[in-house]
Parts: C-alpha cells; structure tokens; sequence
C-alpha cells in the first residue's frame, strides 16, 4: 500500500470534489421539454415571454422550449419541467418559490430591477443543471430558489467596480447606478443653469455672479431644478426616484442676502 502524506490526501480529495462539480454542472436534465406559462395578467405575461425568450435564445437545439402551452396533460407529463411566473401586485416578498414534481411556480412583486435579476439568476440555475442551455454571458447564480418566500438583504445596489458603468449591465447584474438611479447627482447641476454671468442661480461673490458656484437660497435655480425634475422624470405619482444636488467643488461661497441669512459666511456655506 503506498504511503500518502497530509498534502497528498489534500490533493485527491479536491481532485475529487472538482470531477463532482464538473460532472454536476455539465449533467443533461431529464427533462423532455421546457414549458413556461404565467397568470393571466399583462405583466406576468411579459415576464414569462421574457424567460422563454432568453431561455430558447440559449438552448442548443430547437423546440426545447414552449411558451403558454399548458394544459392538464403538459402538467401532470413528467417528460416536461413546467415553469409557472405569477406577477402579484399584493405580495410582500421580493420572491417565492413553490415546486411539486414537474412543476416550478416563481411568484414575484411588481418591480422591473428585481424581476430581471431573478429570472436571469434561474436561467443560470437551469444551465447549470441541463448542458443543452449556455449562460456564459450571465453573472454566477447566487440564488437557491429553495422552497418558500424570500427578500434581498438589499433594495440598492451599487457595486464600485468597472463593468458596472458599462451601458446595458445594470440590468445584465441587477445592479444600480448612479447615473441610471440619481437624476441629478453631485456637481452635474450646473448642467441646469443657463450660461449667464447675470443669472441669481449663480452665486453672490464679492457683489458679482460668479458662474463657478451656485446660490442655494435662488428661486430661478429651486425653478429650474423642480422644471427638470417633472420633465424628465414625472411628478413621482407613478415611480419615485433619487435626487442628489450639491455645491461646484470649490471654496466659493455664495454671500447674496439669503445665503448670508440661512448662514453662509466667507469660509463656511
């Protein structure tokens, strides 16, 4: 028999559990065939077509996948893996999940961000479990979708890393940020402000208007901020949103008569 030391025990042993995960995640389900269907209301429609597409679009043979073709012959087959989405306006959870057999039902809240990241967290959970689909273009599955209601541990999220900035991958990650999520953020307000030397949005320096920093008491810059804000976003009746202003950065402070009265001295706004 020959001998093995710690280090060669700790070799084979990880040798063996990369082969199980290796077999695992390259096994072929037995599923004949992928139905998804959805309740009768227009977002849960949306959200189921949403999945078939992304899910067909990633199989690597036709006819794999079927949309709202469900019948009571399709749900008791047990060739064919069923996949229900339910769209609920009242439900308190970011998502649930209840499975029997064939048939897998995803109940989600009404929330576009949330919807997505789910759903492309179970297309990676499907191809991680049948090799006929490939989801090399999604982020790692972190859900698993265990039986039962769930909430995110976070509503927001901002990773600060580069890929996150590029067009199209909040949603690709279920992601945020700032520049999608804030409608005025940090020093871009001055983007807001007509260039006039004599505009009462700019601050009050040594008695003239100096375009370098704001005044935070003007009317003119309150206007033109709320005038952005309902153009560009609404009144907020319908989705509400996060806005950010601050100051130019620089050490200039506004000293006109309303700054001076909420405070602002020369070295202090």
């Amino acid at each position: 028999m020959l001998p093995f030391n710690n280090q060669s025990k700790f070799i084979i042993i990880t040798l063996l559990l990369l082969n199980s995960y290796s077999t695992k995640s390259m096994s072929t389900s037995n599923w004949d065939k992928y139905i998804i269907t959805s309740a009768q209301n227009k977002q849960s429609k949306l959200w189921a077509n949403y999945l078939y597409l992304q899910l067909s679009n990633r199989a690597n043979k036709d006819n794999l996948v079927s949309l709202n073709q469900f019948n009571n012959q399709n749900k008791n087959s047990k060739e064919h893996r069923v996949i229900y989405i339910n769209i609920s306006e009242d439900s308190k959870y970011d998502y649930c999940v209840k499975a029997e057999q064939n048939n897998f039902q995803l109940i989600l809240k009404d929330d576009k961000a949330s919807n997505q990241k789910i759903i492309n967290q179970l297309l990676e959970k499907i191809a991680f479990e049948d090799s006929r689909f490939k989801t090399t273009d999604l982020p790692p599955n972190t859900l698993q979708f265990k039986e039962g209601c769930h909430n995110f541990d976070f509503e927001y999220r901002e990773p600060f890393f580069a890929p996150n900035l590029k067009p199209g991958n909040n949603e690709l990650f279920g992601t945020n940020s700032i520049d999608v999520d804030w409608g005025i953020w940090g020093h871009n307000l001055k983007r807001l402000v007509v260039n006039k030397n004599d505009s009462t949005s700019y601050a009050l320096i040594d008695g003239k208007r100096n375009n370098h920093q704001l005044c935070f008491s003007s009317v003119e810059l309150f206007n033109n901020i709320s005038d952005y804000i309902v153009d560009n976003f609404g009144d907020g009746k319908e989705q509400s949103h996060h806005f950010m202003i601050s100051p130019q950065d620089n050490n200039l402070v506004c000293l006109d008569e309303g700054c001076v009265h909420l405070g602002n001295t020369k070295t202090n706004a």
